[in-house]
């Protein structure tokens, strides 16, 4: 929020100025408006079976969130240092997040609840909420930067984050595959003709 209070022009066509406290209400407001749309997708694409994957969301998830930062960086570089980007530009980012964020925190909750053994359900979906968790911290950790790096410096290494993390969803999910068909390819020449 302190983007909001002190790097964003709050002015709505000169009318009336928007309270920083309303962008904190923007994430929710947004996933209400925006789940309809885009559970309606996922199921227009599963109907003519082009449906994404379960890793392919969590990629995109990720590559959203990068996006949705990269659109803080330009509107840090139109402002400049001392100047204030449109509120549009936190606008698009918090559409862009909250996209991110149902590409990823539904999906990871259904991955983690579809595809753990039962007797260890409960402990995994723990393990998820303790990711939570640790990103919070690391967040804490990435914030004590906002004073001394300039904003669009600070908001470029904010996204590469989830950058780095949409690489490793793909690259761990192609790790799988390679070693599914793998071992597949190896047991069928094991078995006798």
């Amino acid at each position: 929020m302190l983007w909001v209070r002190d790097f964003t022009d709050r002015s709505v066509l000169g009318l009336f100025n928007m309270r920083t406290t309303w962008f904190q209400s923007m994430n929710a407001l947004l996933i209400f408006v925006l789940t309809p749309m885009l559970v309606a997708l996922w199921i227009w694409q599963e109907n003519r079976q082009r449906g994404t994957g379960v890793v392919t969301k969590l990629a995109i998830g990720c590559f959203l969130a990068s996006l949705a930062y990269g659109v803080l960086v330009i509107a840090a570089s139109i402002a400049g240092v001392d100047g204030r980007a449109s509120w549009a530009w936190t606008f698009l980012f918090f559409v862009l997040l909250t996209l991110a964020e149902l590409h990823v925190s539904p999906v990871a909750l259904s991955l983690f609840s579809r595809y753990t053994p039962a007797q260890v359900a409960s402990m995994m979906m723990g393990v998820w909420f303790m990711s939570g968790v640790v990103g919070n911290y690391f967040s804490g950790v990435m914030g004590s930067f906002w004073e001394r790096l300039p904003k669009s410096t600070f908001w470029l290494v904010v996204g590469a984050v989830p950058l780095m993390a949409g690489f490793v969803v793909l690259g761990c999910a192609g790790a799988s595959i390679a070693f599914l068909s793998s071992t597949t390819l190896s047991n069928e020449k094991d078995k006798p003709s």
